[in-house]
């Protein structure tokens, strides 16, 4: 009989039920009821994990320690309203550093309600035969669930040979019994082996699937699976539908959707679209284009506001589909990056820093604040001119007039002190003594007049 009447989200309660009454209460079964829950309650998976599970770690000499139960960010259990005696015969403790009777919230109840805890934690020294044999078998796990689509087993007990279902000699085949036997085993972790399909109802929110490398491990959410707070690792995560905030990590991402969280030390190729209102990190990530202009990751902004901070990027990147005047990105860049801005993003503010070259025609609100410099570039309000190879200064001050940074009187100045320093090679400075002039070339003519120990030089029109 279920333990858990409900689970009060917003003020992180869970309500025991009836069937707790006059029993000895685990906290451990406490702990796989809210997983269970929290995968068939699309409310509850709103909220942070209420609960996490720890234990049965070795002591040294066979024994190994106690599981126990840790309430996070303020979740508190409430007894059934009901006087009774409650008998606790497992740990539970909370993430700042309460144990016992203090884990459990009384407030709750009605006034005359009387609840007397019995909290019983078990003595860790006395170990059973049950309980070595339980440590034996979770320590063939390697703290993790192993999984291999292909060459796994369904279930979740043993194979043929004794060996359990989830080890890395009998991995697991599906993600339902992957996730039970992680919630029996109180992991957190599952190694994806070859590749994985997490279609529509598939719970892995709060767990880390972690891949062998980011080449040959191949993981694909389909729209439906749930991945709120789900750590990805090592593997390469392309075609999928994200839900909810996740932490990418050391991936290569390509052509995902609904994307919301961290994503860090990864390559990104193809169409990256944000999730709706959603924050993202997108650090020391560098672009996955070899080449193609088909390939560069495009930042999808789903003309919904969104908020972006990109630290240490590399490579070319580009933004499209913003009509939204609260969308911000701040994109701080490394050597080489190229920063495009589409003729899309119509609304919103993009701070791009570092050493870029940015790409922008102004078609709408939007406002690029460009603090970037690259050798070879002058960036304007209006656009950027890329000057990749200058023959001569008149290449580059012609690109300076171009983009608006310098007035044609300027330039023709400028061009004129650089042919008087004789630095022009095709219009080489000409000294006539006999003339008392200097030219050069056709534009330039000075002339020179000695007058005591003064000379006095003078344009000529």
């Amino acid at each position: 009989m279920p333990l858990i009447s409900y689970i009060d989200g917003p003020n992180r309660d869970i309500h025991l039920s009836i069937d707790s009454v006059g029993v000895d209460v685990h906290p451990i079964e406490i702990y796989r009821e809210m997983r269970t829950l929290r995968a068939t309650d699309e409310e509850l998976r709103k909220y942070d994990v209420f609960l996490s599970s720890h234990g049965n770690d070795p002591k040294g000499g066979g024994k190994f320690t106690e599981r126990y139960v840790k309430e996070l960010s303020g979740t508190r259990i409430v007894p059934y309203d009901v006087s009774q005696i409650l008998t606790v015969i497992g740990v539970v403790i909370t993430d700042d550093g309460q144990e016992g009777i203090a884990c459990f919230d009384r407030a709750p109840l009605s006034p005359t309600t009387q609840i007397d805890i019995n909290y019983i934690p078990p003595q860790v020294e006395v170990v059973r035969a049950e309980a070595e044999l339980a440590a034996i078998r979770q320590a063939s796990f390697g703290g993790v669930v192993a999984y291999n689509a292909t060459s796994g087993l369904a279930g979740t007990g043993n194979d043929a040979d004794g060996t359990p279902i989830g080890t890395h000699k009998a991995p697991s085949n599906n993600i339902t019994d992957a996730t039970a036997i992680a919630v029996r085993e109180g992991f957190e972790s599952i190694l994806v082996k070859d590749a994985m399909t997490l279609v529509n109802g598939d719970d892995v929110s709060g767990y880390l699937l972690k891949g062998e490398n980011a080449i040959s491990t191949f993981v694909t959410v389909d729209a439906g699976a749930i991945t709120a707070n789900t750590v990805f690792r090592d593997m390469i995560l392309y075609d999928s539908d994200m839900a909810g905030a996740a932490y990418l990590d050391h991936c290569s991402v390509a052509n995902i959707v609904g994307v919301s969280g961290y994503i860090e030390n990864s390559i990104l190729a193809y169409n990256i679209q944000l999730a709706g209102l959603t924050n993202i990190f997108i650090v020391d990530c560098k672009s996955g284009c070899v080449g193609l202009t088909s390939e560069i990751p495009v930042i999808d902004l789903a003309n919904e506001e969104k908020h972006i901070a990109m630290r240490n990027w590399s490579g070319p990147v580009k933004f499209i589909n913003s009509s939204n005047a609260l969308t911000t990105a701040c994109i701080d860049v490394g050597s080489g990056a190229t920063v495009i801005i589409d003729a899309s993003i119509t609304e919103g503010e993009f701070i791009i820093r570092g050493s870029a070259k940015v790409v922008h025609t102004q078609t709408g609100n939007e406002n690029i604040v460009k603090e970037t410099t690259e050798e070879g570039v002058w960036i304007s309000d209006n656009g950027v001119a890329t000057i990749s190879v200058m023959s001569s200064i008149s290449d580059m001050i012609t690109a300076m007039v171009t983009t608006g940074a310098m007035t044609a009187e300027q330039s023709t100045q400028l061009i004129d002190i650089w042919k008087v320093m004789g630095l022009d090679i095709n219009n080489p400075l000409i000294v006539d003594d006999a003339a008392n002039s200097r030219t050069a070339g056709v534009d330039l003519n000075q002339s020179i007049v000695t007058v005591g120990d003064a000379t006095t030089v003078t344009r000529q029109p």
